[in-house]
C-alpha cells in the first residue's frame, strides 16, 4: 500500500487481508523476440505469457508477434505481459502487436491487476494504431500510480477502476483512452488519433471518474465527429460505487486537427453521449453528478460546444457546470 493512494473504498467487513513483500533489489528481464502461434478452438483467453508477481522488475526490450489470428477460431489471450499483486514494474522498449477483436472480445498485449507503480516506457506497436479493425494492447484492473510515458499504441484502457494515471508524450491511436476510476488523469504532450472520442469514460462501470481531467499541450486528431469526453450513465443499476463525472476538467493547450473531417461538421463536444433515456421521465434510481468545473485555455478548434444533450447540462437554462477561460 502506498501512503500516496490509500485504500479507495470503505469496507462494512474485512474477511481476510493478504500482505505481499516488496523485493528490495531490482530484476532486470532484457531481450528476447517472442512469437505466438494463436491457439485455435480452445476456452477463450489463453493464458500464455510473461507473468510478474515480483515487485521491482524491469522487463526492457522484449518483442512480441503473432501467427494465424486471423482464423476465425483462434482464441484470444489475457496478456503477453501480466503483472499481478505487485509494484515498482517498469516495462521499456516493448514491441507488440495489436489484436484482432474475436466474437466482441479483445486479446492483449498488456495486462496489468492489482498492482502499483505500474510504468509502460518507450513502447511500440508493431501493427498500425491507427486501424479501427486491431484492438487489444492494454487492459488493466484496480491498479494504482500507472504511466504511460513515449507509447505509441491504439488504446489505453483501464478497466475497473485505476487511481491514477499519466499518458505522456505518446501517441494514441483508433481506440483513445478508456477509463474508470479515480484521482487524476493527466494527459500531456500526447496525440490521440481517435476514431472516436478521445476519453472515453467506461459505461460498463457506471462512467466514472472521480477527481480530475487535465489535458496539457495535446494534439487530438479525430476521424469522425470530434468528442473530447464520453460516457452512458446507467441510473437504474446499482454499481456498488458513487457514479460522476470528473468534478473538474482543465484543457491547458489542446489543438483539435479538423483536416479529415467533412467541412461543414457538428464541432467539437466537450461531452458527447451522457443519454440516459430512462431518467428523462422518471427520477433515477441512482444519482450521477455532471462536471462542476472546466477551465479552458488554448483550445484551438473551429467551433464547440458543451454539449448536445440540454437535458444533462442545461447550461443555459440552469447552469450546471461553470467555464472559465484562463490566463494566457
Amino acid at each position: 500500500m502506498d501512503l500516496r493512494t490509500p485504500i479507495i473504498w470503505d469496507f462494512d467487513n474485512i474477511t481476510s487481508l493478504t500482505a505481499y513483500p516488496i523485493d528490495p533489489k531490482t530484476l532486470t528481464v532484457s531481450g528476447g523476440r517472442f512469437t505466438t502461434v494463436v491457439n485455435q478452438g480452445q476456452t477463450p483467453y489463453a493464458t500464455r505469457n510473461i507473468l510478474v508477481e515480483r515487485s521491482n522488475v524491469v522487463i526492457d526490450g522484449v518483442s512480441h508477434d503473432l501467427e494465424k489470428e486471423a482464423d476465425s477460431t483462434a482464441v484470444y489471450f489475457n496478456g503477453f505481459i501480466e503483472i499481478e499483486n505487485c509494484a515498482d514494474v517498469t516495462v521499456k522498449n516493448a514491441t507488440v502487436a495489436g489484436h484482432k477483436p474475436i466474437d466482441g472480445y479483445d486479446g492483449y498485449e498488456f495486462l496489468f491487476q492489482h498492482s502499483l507503480n505500474v510504468t509502460v516506457q518507450d513502447c511500440r506497436q508493431s501493427n498500425d494504431i491507427c486501424d479501427e479493425t486491431l484492438r487489444g494492447i492494454t487492459g488493466t484492473n484496480t491498479c494504482k500510480n500507472m504511466v504511460f510515458d513515449g507509447v505509441e499504441l491504439n488504446r489505453v484502457d483501464s478497466h475497473k477502476f485505476v487511481t491514477g494515471l499519466i499518458i505522456k508524450n505518446s501517441v494514441i491511436g483508433w481506440h483513445g483512452i478508456t477509463v474508470t476510476g479515480q484521482g487524476t488523469l493527466l494527459v500531456e504532450n500526447t496525440k490521440i488519433c481517435s476514431g472516436a472520442q478521445m476519453i472515453n469514460l467506461r459505461d460498463d462501470f457506471g462512467s466514472v471518474w472521480d477527481g480530475e481531467f487535465i489535458i496539457r499541450s495535446c494534439e487530438y486528431v479525430p476521424l469522425r465527429s470530434p468528442i473530447l469526453i464520453r460516457g452512458i450513465p446507467h441510473r437504474e443499476f446499482d454499481f456498488g460505487h458513487p457514479c460522476a463525472m470528473p468534478g473538474k476538467i482543465t484543457i491547458d493547450g489542446l489543438v483539435v486537427d479538423e483536416s479529415r473531417l467533412p467541412f461543414f461538421h457538428m464541432g467539437l463536444r466537450i461531452f458527447g453521449g451522457f443519454i440516459d433515456f430512462n431518467s428523462l421521465f422518471a427520477a433515477p434510481k441512482y444519482p450521477y453528478d455532471v462536471t462542476k468545473e472546466i477551465a479552458v485555455r488554448g483550445l484551438t478548434v473551429r467551433n464547440w460546444v458543451l454539449s448536445h444533450n440540454v437535458f444533462m447540462f442545461r447550461r443555459w437554462v440552469l447552469p450546471t457546470t461553470k467555464i472559465t477561460e484562463l490566463g494566457q
